[in-house]
């Protein structure tokens, strides 16, 4: 569930739109036809989690709390201990969710949690790594492997299948229920 967007940009040339004074090297007549110029733009790279480094310590022993940058990207899969599936991700339809009433669960408390998050009922485009990775962190906390994959989020507990989920409307406001659930992968993709 990657897309590769192309986008088709149609150029048309024409003589009135010279001015200088230059050779006309342009087609003659009004029969100019469009050129379509296709330009595949780069899929994003996916996010890669920094290596571990050392931890700080407090200087009694016990590492010194760190707290990761609200404009960090969203979490990357772990929480449930399963490795990568083995499915690719196409194909995946649309069938009943299993996962749906742990997603709700999540998205509200993140709601409660975290008022920081929100303005005026709605996520700001600025906070929505902080929303997607907050819903993350809290399904790993139920035990679930959970990623965004740059527009779902995916969830699982097997590698037998994973669950897309899309949390944010394009107004910023969280969508939950039934309207979050998109697709059911089997095998897992991630």
């Amino acid at each position: 569930m990657r897309p590769n967007p192309i986008a088709v940009v149609a150029v048309t040339f024409g003589l009135s739109a010279c001015v200088a004074n230059l050779p006309d090297t342009h087609p003659t007549g009004t029969d100019a036809v469009p050129v379509p110029v296709v330009i595949q733009l780069p899929s994003p790279a996916p996010y890669v989690p920094p290596a571990p480094t050392s931890v700080p310590s407090s200087g009694t022993g016990n590492p010194a709390p760190t707290t990761p940058p609200s404009s960090s990207p969203p979490g990357t899969a772990n929480g449930c201990g399963l490795g990568r599936g083995s499915g690719d991700g196409e194909g995946c339809p649309r069938t009943s969710p299993m996962f749906l009433d742990d997603m709700d669960r999540a998205a509200s408390r993140v709601a409660s949690s975290r008022p920081e998050l929100f303005s005026g009922g709605r996520v700001p485009i600025e906070r929505w790594n902080a929303y997607y990775d907050a819903i993350i962190r809290e399904l790993q906390g139920m035990g679930y492997c959970a990623m965004y994959d740059g527009h779902d989020i995916a969830v699982k507990n097997t590698n037998s299948f994973n669950e897309q989920y899309h949390v944010i409307q394009s107004n910023g406001s969280p969508r939950t229920g039934e309207g979050s659930y998109r697709a059911t992968c089997r095998p897992a993709w991630f």
